[in-house]
């Protein structure tokens, strides 16, 4: 059986700058993100990650990609002991896609902001 998804062209990066959540696009959003994410440099990454993750306290670190992303908690405490561009290179295309919907849902506008960073290196 099809899904309604399936036939949903994904959007452009630079027509993408605002996403509805809830809308049709917005699924594949996380995609796009995912697969922009893994062929970027580590300074992009680490840009994007920080961008994502600005709206999320430490329990939706924790829980999110079961607990991928609680080694961030070390940077935003300023512990040194991570370099977020060594942390950015650790993260998989099915871990950022689940933290892009959890953000979705938390705070449009980070994605928002997030795609905006995208679409501005077109």
């Amino acid at each position: 059986m099809s899904e309604y998804f399936d036939d949903v062209p994904l959007p452009s990066l630079a027509s993408a700058t605002a996403i509805a959540p809830g809308s049709p696009v917005a699924g594949d959003v996380s995609a796009v993100i995912a697969r922009a994410y893994v062929s970027a440099d580590p300074r992009l990454k680490a840009r994007m990650l920080e961008c994502l993750t600005r709206p999320l306290g430490v329990l939706s670190l924790l829980g999110v990609g079961a607990g991928a992303f609680a080694q961030l908690l070390a940077l935003r405490v300023g512990s040194g002991s991570l370099s977020a561009l060594d942390v950015g290179a650790r993260f998989t295309g099915e871990q950022i896609v689940e933290l892009v919907r959890f953000v979705e849902q938390v705070s449009p506008q980070a994605l928002n902001q997030c795609l905006a960073l995208l679409s501005l290196l077109r």
